[in-house]
């Protein structure tokens, strides 16, 4: 007889690392914008692809992604300056 194995996570945990995720990025990036970086190339690393990916993207329906998206803006504002 095969031998069977099953995975399971729980949605709520995903969303809250998901979500903690976009925060941090944000807190950069609001850190680099204090610290008046400007001029130079910012790199974030992130091992959560869908989280660069939202941001990336035309259709945001959370306000943690809203803010972080609008803070990223600010930043490429701030270095045209």
């Amino acid at each position: 007889m095969g031998y069977r194995r099953g995975h399971s996570f729980h949605p709520e945990l995903h969303t809250r690392v998901y979500r903690a995720e976009i925060y941090t990025i944000k807190a950069c990036i609001m850190e680099n914008i204090e610290k008046d970086y400007i001029g130079g190339n910012m790199y974030i690393l992130s091992d959560t692809q869908a989280a660069v990916k939202v941001l990336d993207g035309s259709h945001i329906n959370s306000k943690l992604f809203w803010d972080c998206h609008q803070s990223m803006m600010k930043l490429a504002e701030h270095d045209r300056i």
